[in-house]
């Protein structure tokens, strides 16, 4: 069943559109400043008059305020138009899609972690460039057209009842181990890492949680992988912290190569060759929403959705950039990423008001867990989930407390309670920290001008 809905995808994805959609970003990939400055203010005027010719939210936005779309030149212009928000979309979902498109579409859903799931639509031009971007970061890890490379994910690759190996599929078309996330557990973390060495793909296309649940299961038993051809992990949808970053390349002996994006197709990310994360600004157009910490909430136009364009949408994710004047070893004139920091409810609140993010740091020095997950359902009282190791002990137990109350005070209560596993959202992803506080929200980070 697997080969047969692949060979569909591949007749669909990667045709002749395709192989001339990927050469050209691997071309506009090395442009310089001032070329991509000239290609994104030229994309811009495309998708806006697209959108005012074809979009009733934005056909009427012009007309209220008296705009001719002809006068839009490009970034210059766009913060005059206001910024758009999820909510803003459910309250009118019909008003955001385009008219003139009759041609096939195809819904793809946020995965409502933080909220109502947001249904996106696109066509297939869209399908196909979102595929070759990430087929480019797949040449930045070092895959070639038609080698071995494993598939890490939320499919649903065998039945959830299945409690035997194998729980991972050979995909024949595209030479292609599926592992499903949904059955990773202490006990079969072996089993998992023994597929993965037979198999021996020259990159893992992974979340974050799932390969990390492997490192940390490497680690605890004091070896690393044996797999020979291994030059690249893949890291996509969801937040991957330090620690996690630090454990897997120690115990796969590569280097992770983490990828950004969402359904909502308006900005993307990823790591180049010299193990720098770039903002793709031939993907779409980023503006920066200073958060006062350091780091800057996203807002994103894309540039290919021309069935459901969304211009200066808020996505609510946070990323510290470096300077922009720092330029990468590999060439690239995109600007540098420092990290991802996460969405807004990936923070704890504290009684005095503090949001704390990237607090992968608890887990610092504590060796003998699996995974972990931080809940916070009210001001003032944390739960830290986790799965141990066969070794862990009370001392372990006492260190997560420590680091926690070292970044969260004395005034937050802190509950650590073991659990055999930690569930999988929806598509299979994992949250490492889960906050549902109403006032995350309320405290979002005002708009500034900055963009790129």
């Amino acid at each position: 069943m697997i080969a047969v809905r692949e060979r569909i995808q591949l007749a669909l994805r990667e045709n002749r559109r395709f192989d001339r959609v990927l050469s050209e970003i691997l071309d506009t990939q090395w442009l310089d400043k001032e070329a991509l400055q000239s290609l994104q203010d030229a994309r811009l005027v495309a998708i806006v008059q697209h959108a005012v010719q074809n979009v009733r939210y934005y056909r009427d936005l012009f007309r209220r305020e008296g705009w001719d779309a002809r006068d839009f030149r490009g970034k210059n212009d766009l913060k005059l138009l206001p910024i758009i928000t999820k909510q803003d979309i459910l309250a009118d979902p019909g008003a955001f899609v385009a008219e003139n498109l009759r041609r096939p579409r195809f819904r793809v859903s946020t995965s409502g972690t933080s909220g109502t799931p947001l249904a996106i639509y696109q066509d297939l031009e869209a399908i196909i460039r979102e595929h070759a971007f990430v087929r480019r970061h797949l040449v930045w890890a070092g895959l070639q057209r038609g080698q071995r490379r494993a598939w890490f994910r939320g499919d649903m690759v065998a039945p959830v009842q299945q409690r035997e190996p194998p729980f991972w599929r050979l995909n024949r078309p595209v030479n292609m181990l599926m592992l499903s996330s949904y059955h990773l557990s202490a006990v079969n973390a072996e089993n998992y890492i023994r597929a993965l060495e037979s198999f021996d793909p020259v990159v893992i296309q992974t979340y974050p949680s799932s390969i990390s649940f492997l490192a940390s299961s490497l680690e605890n038993l004091s070896r690393h992988y044996k797999g020979q051809s291994l030059r690249g992990i893949v890291t996509s949808s969801e937040t991957l912290t330090t620690h996690q970053k630090t454990v897997i390349e120690s115990r796969f002996r590569c280097r992770v190569f983490d990828q950004y994006g969402s359904a909502e197709k308006v900005i993307m990310a990823g790591t180049c060759e010299a193990g720098t994360q770039h903002l793709e600004l031939d993907y779409g157009f980023a503006e920066y929403l200073d958060c006062g910490d350091g780091s800057a909430e996203l807002v994103g136009t894309g540039f290919y959705n021309r069935v459901m364009p969304l211009i200066r949408y808020r996505i609510s994710d946070r990323i510290v950039l470096k300077d922009q004047a720092e330029r990468c070893a590999c060439g690239r004139s995109m600007p540098i990423v420092q990290r991802v920091v996460g969405r807004l409810d990936d923070y704890v609140i504290t009684p005095d008001g503090r949001q704390v993010g990237r607090l992968d740091h608890v887990f610092k020095g504590v060796s003998n867990v699996v995974e972990t997950q931080i809940i916070q359902n009210r001001v003032g009282e944390v739960t830290i989930l986790v799965v141990p190791a066969e070794k862990f002990s009370q001392s372990d137990r006492a260190r997560i407390i420590r680091n926690a109350r070292e970044r969260l005070g004395d005034d937050t209560q802190i509950d650590v309670q073991l659990a055999g596993s930690i569930p999988r959202g929806p598509n299979g992803k994992f949250r490492a920290v889960v906050c549902s506080l109403q006032s995350v929200n309320a405290n979002a980070a005002k708009p500034t001008d900055s963009g790129t």
